[in-house]
């Protein structure tokens, strides 16, 4: 026997009932005080008799009646939890028992199942909603989420109809159900009833169930993600799916499905943190029963890629995954449930044999039905005084009804006030039959493929001079071409060059920069923090590093990426300060770029490089630079050579050479055309030398031809 104490403190309980615990032995009533104190149920063995005849006295000493005002709306109260919570079968007889009152431990009734089964059906409500989920391969969502769901009540039974069926819904805000509360006349024996409905929340304030990552690294290393292919080996390409439970809820039936496009071989498989993968026919699935919430897993193999055009672009594979979540993504529930089925309740009269007009009386409620049922309230009272109970069960005091199953109380005497007359009672019994309430999400979500393709660069570096003339404040230029030679299109490029000693930087705004695409060039603006140059100061006597960075390039509206065949053109002045000759600018640039997302950078280090380094000469110039006159083969023509020649030691650069064409004369046959400037009604002819090294020679020759008053003599001038 199992006796449930609930509600009154010990010393209450004690205090009331203080002769009948006195007729207690010690350890019984030791057993009885530490029930009530904890208000645990305590398992009863051979004390049971003994307290069943305490509570029998107990019992009689309780005035019974209907109860109070506050009684009776705590009463509905409990109902009303016993309908919240009729969904499973929490507390199913399993074999015949007796039931006892709550409060007072008294003996109430007994349960009796017919031939020992404690089966039965249960009503099928389920909600079932679906979300798909479409998003790119940075988790970015590139379609709206596609939502909607399925409300159903349906009668297992082939046998008994359901009716008077009610079912609260609850969380209904953030769909398109007009009503919470659902109601049917009745269902009849199999018969189902559907509602459809959808959900209208913004995307955002929908929660989610499972969160899928892809990691890949074309460099075979789980630290570096990397899109970038190499050209002419195998690659081997490092993969990590993780798939992390962000609900409140479990998951189950996870099955991710990963495409192995054409490409890729010799699929290893190299662990996984929960689940099951296995390799299909041109795909991966991985299978997980359950994640809990919170929970993650972890799936990582490895595929080879081999590549031996540049142009081929490989899809990493799309995935597509399957799951059920234990919780519905809008909240929809269910709050409450009733419904009624078959039913008997009755009870039986038996007059005692030597005391005519007495009766033993007991009330029997019978489950007639298929389905479980849970009895919540069954009173028994006097018709002319409804205060006087024979029989009051209230919620949770019986344990549900399997099929078949009846409940009866324990038996009361009554004697009728008329001889001759038969007991009149007014009885009343509440019950519902039980539900199964299986709440869902059925997901599927889509993930897309990432393209990878082989990503190379290449540079030309070069300075507009040979070398430094020492204890000179010289200026020259560099220009800096960074080339997209692969297939990617890259979302970053940066060039770095470390500026020496002796040698000062440029100013930011002097930097300029270019891209060459199709063809065609365009000046792009430089944004102010993609430049630095540290120190940010003119100090000659320390080393610069100037550096222009440009990131965000794919999502850039001016350049929409670093695509292939793109070259960026970067030039900019530096300042050699008065060196001496034992200064050598010796170039140290790093160019660099990466992918979407950016994993190890694509590096070409220009350093040392002896074909650009530029020395500083101890030049002392020393040339011959002058001008013979010919006569020509008519009266007024005569030809001119004007020459220049390197007497020195070291080359001449940049080394200007003019002559002015007298008034009434004009040139004429040059052997290399000058740069011709007006001056004063003159030609002042320029020639420029780029570079004479030592012992060379250079001419120009030219004819003058004399017209009107001219003066042969003004030939003579030189400049």
């Amino acid at each position: 026997m199992t006796v449930s104490l609930k509600g009154m403190t010990w010393d209450q309980f004690s205090f009331r009932f203080v002769e009948e615990i006195g007729d207690l032995q010690e350890s019984t009533q030791a057993l009885l005080q530490d029930a009530i104190k904890t208000g645990k149920d305590v398992k009863l063995k051979k004390e049971a008799d003994e307290l069943d005849v305490f509570f029998s006295k107990v019992q009689e000493r309780i005035v019974s009646g209907v109860p109070t005002d506050s009684e009776g709306a705590e009463l509905e109260k409990e109902i009303e939890q016993s309908e919240e919570h009729g969904f499973s079968k929490s507390k199913v007889a399993t074999k015949s028992s007796a039931t006892y009152d709550d409060k007072t431990g008294r003996k109430e009734g007994e349960v009796v199942l017919q031939d020992g089964k404690s089966d039965g059906l249960l009503v099928p409500i389920v909600i079932q909603e679906s979300v798909q989920s479409h998003f790119d391969h940075t988790g970015k969502e590139v379609e709206d989420r596609v939502l909607s769901g399925d409300f159903k009540i349906k009668n297992p039974s082939a046998r008994d109809r359901l009716w008077d069926i009610e079912a609260t819904l609850k969380n209904i805000d953030s769909t398109d159900i007009d009503d919470a509360k659902v109601t049917l006349q009745e269902l009849g024996q199999g018969e189902e009833k559907e509602i459809k409905y959808n959900l209208t929340a913004k995307k955002e304030k929908l929660p989610s169930h499972l969160d899928i990552k892809e990691f890949i690294s074309t460099v075979n290393d789980p630290q570096t993600e990397s899109y970038a292919l190499k050209l002419g080996e195998d690659q081997p390409i490092y993969f990590k799916i993780t798939a992390k439970n962000v609900s409140d809820a479990q998951l189950t039936s996870v099955q991710v499905n990963k495409a192995i496009n054409p490409g890729f071989s010799n699929l290893e498989i190299l662990g996984t943190s929960g689940g099951e993968a296995k390799k299909e026919e041109d795909s991966l699935t991985w299978t997980l029963q359950t994640i809990e919430a919170g929970a993650e897993a972890a799936l990582e193999f490895r595929l080879t890629a081999h590549i031996e055009d540049m142009s081929v672009k490989v899809q990493s594979g799309a995935i597509k995954v399957n799951y059920t979540a234990s919780s519905s993504l809008s909240g929809v529930g269910i709050e409450k449930f009733t419904a009624l089925s078959n039913n008997r309740f009755f009870i039986n009269f038996e007059e005692l044999e030597q005391e005519p007009d007495k009766f033993n009386c007991q009330l029997v409620f019978q489950n007639s039905s298929e389905f479980y049922e849970h009895l919540v309230n069954a009173d028994v009272y006097d018709p002319e005084d409804d205060t006087k109970k024979f029989v009051d069960i209230n919620p949770d005091e019986v344990p549900e009804l399997p099929a078949g199953a009846q409940w009866a109380s324990v038996i009361w005497q009554y004697t009728t006030p008329e001889p001759q007359t038969e007991p009149q009672f007014r009885k009343i019994c509440d019950f519902f039959v039980m539900a199964d309430n299986k709440i869902s999400t059925m997901g599927i979500i889509s993930i897309d493929e990432v393209e990878m393709a082989v990503a190379s660069i290449d540079e030309k570096l070069a300075y507009d001079v040979k070398q430094l003339p020492s204890y000179r404040d010289t200026t020259f230029h560099v220009t800096h071409k960074l080339i997209n030679t692969g297939a990617a299109v890259l979302n970053e490029a940066a060039i770095r060059e470390i500026i020496p000693a002796h040698f000062l930087p440029p100013d930011p705004k002097e930097l300029k920069l270019t891209l060459s695409r199709d063809g065609e060039d365009s000046t792009l603006s430089i944004p102010g923090e993609a430049i630095t140059i540290e120190p940010d100061n003119q100090d000659p006597e320390t080393s610069h590093t100037v550096t222009m960075t440009l990131k965000d390039l794919i999502a850039d509206d001016e350049t929409k990426g670093f695509k292939p065949d793109d070259m960026f053109t970067l030039y900019y002045p530096i300042t050699a300060v008065r060196p001496d000759a034992t200064v050598v600018y010796n170039p140290d640039v790093l160019y660099q770029a990466n992918t979407l997302p950016a994993g190890k950078p694509l590096e070409i280090h220009v350093f040392g490089d002896a074909a650009i380094t530029i020395p500083v000469m101890h030049v002392r110039r020393k040339y011959q630079k002058g001008k013979e006159i010919r006569r020509g083969a008519s009266e007024s023509t005569y030809e001119i050579v004007l020459f220049l020649k390197n007497t020195g030691q070291f080359n001449l650069e940049n080394i200007k050479v003019e002559d002015m064409v007298p008034e009434n004369f004009e040139y004429s046959d040059a052997s290399i055309e000058p740069s011709v400037k007006h001056v004063e009604g003159e030609d002042i002819l320029t020639w420029t030398v780029d570079i004479l090294e030592p012992g060379q020679d250079w001419t120009v020759e030219f004819k003058i031809n004399g017209s009107d008053e001219y003066s042969p003599k003004e030939a003579q001038f030189s400049m």
